[in-house]
């Protein structure tokens, strides 16, 4: 019934027409690889006579697919109602028919059995999707599917120009989803084959390490000398319900796809005090992140600490995912999980070592008078020593350079400012005694204690005329050397000669004196080189600048072996 009502709907359409058109192809058998020989007439339907009255452009196509370009010749003009002696190149195998159409008629040729040409591609298809012989695939509008459902697709071994051919190819699959997993994932094709494809990743909204919007399927066939395909027109695959939070970490990178785990990486040791992000994603079954759920993530800390520092507190998780910009001032081993606040669903614990970082610094100078200024440099660096911007109080304590317990002085400021991880300034240490310190310096980070190099702070009471050494006595293992310290209104030439208590000298030390405080070292030898004997020695300085005495004073010293 249905072929009859078709052949009356084309009947009317060609009553429409004056004329009909004769078209003849020569030969009526062959190869879509061949040249055929067309001979088109243009023919009154009253009369069967050519209307050589028509000269205008023929249109043709194989078995009424208009749409479709399955000719090397869409269009032949016709001169005075004939198209004489033109060849003709025909891309659709099969039976077929060749239609024609113009202003003033239609017709079609004689049924054609054209063979296809040698396997040449893997066509892959949707269910569904048509498959136009000697043109390509017909349009289809895909269906979205969520993560972890599954696809099925034709896959059809065919010549150059899409005509399905039987033949032997291995072809595999693959897909810009990393992780997809095709039923079976190889195969022999014959003819036409149905294969299953499970999606994992979704595509909206785009996953970070996911470049593309939409998802793709691509067969490739083993032997090279032959063509894959692409499913086209891609689709859309979404993330599930809501059923996961991932908490990723740094060295970390969220991973959709992978039911287990979610993400990849490994996360590094992170020094203290500098910021990191910690990112929080609302997550389906596949851990693909999705928009829309209506509830406040948080971060939970094992052990909690006041000396961590979360910006912001919480996040919306509405917008799939965010992130934490995360501070930690102390070392140490943390154990940290996300938790939605309604719904209560928490993500794998995470574990951050972090190393905290340290202060460096530098004093000048090494020797200064008690109630002079000594220049501190401080700066605050990260385990590879790079600078730690960081702004925050130190504390400076003044303590005993041997055994690091509380000095007898007096520094002032107690406290600075380091400022993007640096401070640069005078501080003063006043004490009544000479004594070699540190300066121990703290902060309320739980970064430790850092001390500097050694000061040797010189209390001269009679200041400029005073000599000092340090240590008094030496000689000891750990203590086999002196220092000797005064101090000079003025540059000059001085000397120090070192003598025993029968009036023999031992050691002369001569050096250039400089305004201020000045220190020089003996090793407790004698001119010849030797170790002189345990005992007391007078040392007496002479500081003189041209003819003019400026210091001549005397110290007694001890040595003990």
């Amino acid at each position: 019934m249905k072929k009859l009502i078709l052949i009356g709907i084309v009947s009317i359409l060609y009553a429409q027409y004056p004329d009909t058109l004769d078209i003849i192809i020569n030969p009526a058998s062959g190869s879509i690889a061949d040249y055929y020989r067309i001979v088109i007439y243009v023919k009154n339907k009253a009369t069967g006579q050519i209307d050589t009255s028509f000269n205008g452009l023929i249109e043709l196509c194989t078995d009424g697919d208009w749409g479709y370009k399955t000719l090397n010749l869409q269009y032949l003009y016709a001169f005075k109602g004939s198209v004489i002696n033109d060849t003709l190149r025909i891309y659709r195998a099969g039976n077929v028919y060749v239609y024609g159409r113009c202003a003033v008629g239609r017709g079609r040729s004689e049924m054609l059995s054209l063979t296809p040409l040698s396997p040449y591609k893997s066509v892959i298809l949707y269910t569904g999707q048509n498959l136009i012989r000697g043109y390509g695939k017909g349009n289809y509008v895909p269906t979205s599917i969520y993560a972890g459902d599954s696809l099925y697709f034709r896959i059809i071994l065919t010549d150059k120009y899409y005509n399905p051919v039987s033949g032997n190819l291995p072809v595999h699959f693959s897909s810009n989803d990393s992780v997809a997993e095709y039923f079976p994932d190889s195969l022999t094709l014959l003819d036409s084959t149905r294969v299953k494809i499970k999606f994992k990743i979704a595509t909206y909204p785009p996953q970070f390490f996911q470049p593309s919007d939409s998802r793709f399927v691509y067969s490739i066939p083993y032997d090279q000398n032959f063509k894959g395909d692409t499913l086209s027109p891609s689709f859309q695959v979404f993330a599930g319900n809501y059923e996961k939070l991932l908490l990723v970490a740094p060295g970390e990178r969220h991973f959709p796809g992978d039911e287990n785990r979610g993400k990849k990486g490994t996360i590094p040791y992170l020094p203290s005090a500098i910021p990191f992000y910690l990112k929080l994603f609302a997550c389906d079954k596949y851990h693909n992140f999705l928009k829309g759920v209506n509830d406040t993530g948080i971060l939970v800390f094992n052990p909690p600490d006041t000396l961590i520092d979360t910006v912001p507190s919480y996040i919306n998780l509405i917008n799939g995912v965010d992130s934490f910009r995360t501070t930690i001032f102390r070392g140490g081993a943390y154990v940290v999980y996300g938790l939605d606040k309604n719904i209560n669903r928490q993500s794998p614990s995470v574990i951050l070592q972090i190393v905290g970082s340290r202060y460096i610094s530098e004093v000048s100078p090494d020797t200064v008078l008690s109630g002079n200024a000594i220049h501190l440099k401080i700066e605050f660096v990260d385990p590879q020593g790079s600078l730690v911007p960081h702004s925050h109080p130190i504390y400076l304590t003044p303590v005993n350079a041997s055994n690091l317990q509380p000095a007898s002085g007096i520094i002032t400021p107690q406290v600075v400012q380091m400022e993007l991880g640096k401070f640069e300034g005078d501080v003063i240490y006043t004490t009544q005694m000479s004594e070699e310190i540190k300066i121990k310096i703290t902060d309320d980070l739980g970064t430790g204690e850092h001390y500097t190099d050694k000061i040797f702070v010189a209390y001269l009471k009679a200041v400029p005329d005073t000599l000092i050494n340090y240590p008094n006595p030496f000689g000891k293992i750990g203590s086999e050397e002196t220092y000797f310290v005064f101090y000079l209104p003025k540059p000059a030439d001085v000397k120090i000669y070192i003598y025993d208590l029968f009036g023999n000298l031992i050691k002369k030390i001569e050096m250039n004196g400089v305004i201020g405080v000045n220190r020089t070292k003996w090793d407790g030898r004698n001119e010849k080189g030797k170790k002189v004997s345990s005992g007391s020695y007078i040392a007496i300085l002479k500081a003189t600048s041209g003819a003019e005495e400026i210091i001549e004073t005397k110290r007694l010293i001890s040595i003990i072996r």
